[in-house]
């Protein structure tokens, strides 16, 4: 185990998910890195007066998922200084952006969370983490 992508985008299971990724990291000696993926916004949201919000949004969106990135690196580096560690910042649909990423980083695994989204909702609106495992071709570890 060489490199390991931890997606995260700040909710309590990304988080939870990071923590095992850096554990594992920890354990094998390995590379960390760490995604954050800024959803575009839904074409829905483009009729009426919304077109005007899209760049405010995008604008405060990554900042949100910088600082996210930032806080996680920070306390990674606190408690494990000599963990590899690198951030990126991503933009577009989070399932496609990792598993492309994994496949370009040539990962050995991918850590994520699981919102445990089920039934009806799960089923209509899916899941990052279950778009991840159904086409991703590296191991995926989903963190409850």
């Amino acid at each position: 185990m060489e490199k390991i992508l931890a997606a995260v985008d700040g909710s309590e299971s990304s988080l939870h998910a990071l923590n095992q990724a850096m554990n594992l990291a920890v354990k094998w000696s390995a590379e960390l890195l760490i995604i954050s993926v800024v959803s575009p916004l839904s074409p829905l949201v483009y009729m009426g007066p919304a077109p005007m919000y899209k760049e405010q949004y995008t604008k405060v969106a990554k900042e949100s998922h910088q600082r996210v990135l930032d806080i996680a690196s920070e306390k990674i580096k606190n408690t494990h200084p000599d963990l590899k560690i690198e951030t990126r910042l991503e933009e577009g649909r989070p399932s496609k952006v990792i598993v492309e990423t994994a496949q370009n980083e040539n990962v050995d695994l991918v850590v994520i969370g699981s919102r445990g989204i089920g039934g009806i909702k799960g089923w209509v609106l899916g899941s990052t983490s279950h778009k991840v495992v159904e086409s991703c071709t590296k191991p995926v570890l989903i963190v409850k």
